[in-house]
Order: C-alpha cells, then sequence, then structure tokens
C-alpha cells in the first residue's frame, strides 16, 4: 500500500502527467520500494534497453520485457513413452481484442489469457493498486513499452481519452 501511495502522488497530481518525469517516478518507486530492483526496471525504459522480469502466477514459465513482449522460457516437456526433451523458449504472439494487445499464459490445468499493458506494470511497478486501471500515456493502446504505461483511475483514463482524441463522443461514437 505505501509503494502503490507513494506511485499515485507522484503519478497521478496531474491527469495529462504532462509534468511527470521518470526521474519522479524513480524516485518515488525508490522512496517506497526501498529497493534496486525498482530503480533499474524504470532506469532501463529511459533508453528502450530491454529488461526482462517473471509474470507473477507464472514464474520459471514465462517473462515480460519493459518492451512489452512476452516470451516462454526453455523448460523440459514430455514425449511419448518416457522420453523428455527440451522445449526451446520463444516470443509468444499477440493479438488485439478490445483494442488492446493479449497473450495466452498457460501452466498445468491453467490458460488464462492476460492484457498484455497489465501484465508489465504488474511486473515492474507494482500489483494493481485497489481502483486502478492500466492507462497508456500516449494514447495507443498497442504500444504496451513500460515508458507508456502508469496505473490511474477512470476518470484519468477518461480525460486521457478526450485529449488523445480517441474517446467515443457524438459522431466518433458506432452506432
Amino acid at each position: 500500500e505505501a509503494i502503490s501511495a507513494q506511485l499515485a502522488q507522484v503519478t497521478l497530481g496531474n491527469p495529462r502527467h504532462e509534468s511527470v518525469r521518470m526521474g519522479e517516478l524513480r524516485d518515488a518507486w525508490s522512496v517506497a520500494q526501498g529497493s534496486i530492483i525498482g530503480y533499474n526496471a524504470l532506469r532501463h525504459t529511459e533508453t528502450m534497453e530491454e529488461v526482462w522480469a517473471h509474470i507473477k502466477g507464472f514464474e520459471g514459465i514465462y517473462e515480460v520485457s519493459t518492451l512489452g513482449r512476452i516470451r516462454s522460457l526453455d523448460r523440459p516437456q514430455r514425449v511419448r513413452g518416457n522420453g523428455i526433451k527440451l522445449q526451446k523458449g520463444q516470443i509468444m504472439s499477440q493479438w488485439i481484442q478490445g483494442s488492446y494487445m493479449c497473450c495466452d499464459l498457460r501452466r498445468p490445468g491453467i490458460k488464462q489469457k492476460a492484457r498484455v499493458h497489465v501484465v508489465v506494470l504488474e511486473a515492474f511497478v507494482c500489483p494493481r493498486p485497489d481502483g486502478m486501471i492500466a492507462c497508456h500515456n500516449n494514447g495507443d493502446p498497442t504500444d504496451n513499452r513500460l515508458c507508456n504505461l502508469r496505473w490511474g483511475t477512470h476518470e484519468e483514463n477518461a480525460a486521457d481519452k478526450i485529449a488523445h482524441g480517441t474517446h467515443l463522443y457524438g459522431e466518433s461514437c458506432p452506432k
């Protein structure tokens, strides 16, 4: 909760987030978390260096990057008979569903559709704070780089849509 409060104080002060700089977010994260891990993840997004982190609930199976890519990791797989072979990891395919990039994550007995922007924020920033949603700073729901994402309220997201011209009011609303 302390992490969420610190990040919210920095990132939510301005509905358009024009004055929020990566340094301010990094400082809030460092103070709240007291961890070099969060600092390094945010620092790397400034230079567009790709950093990978485990996906909660799928540790050792999948990782997500600061550029919004998801990859499976190398793992043993049973083959017919008593054999086992090494299944090579790969970049997972993503698709658009309702404007947002999605990916299927699987583990034994479970198949879960994940929205990539939420996975990126949960892996590199913090778990979803109560009442918050994942917002895209530039209004492009397919741009899932960490530097383009933040936790925000529904009201802030609505204000962003108006500012970006992606809102569905009046003539732009499908009938």
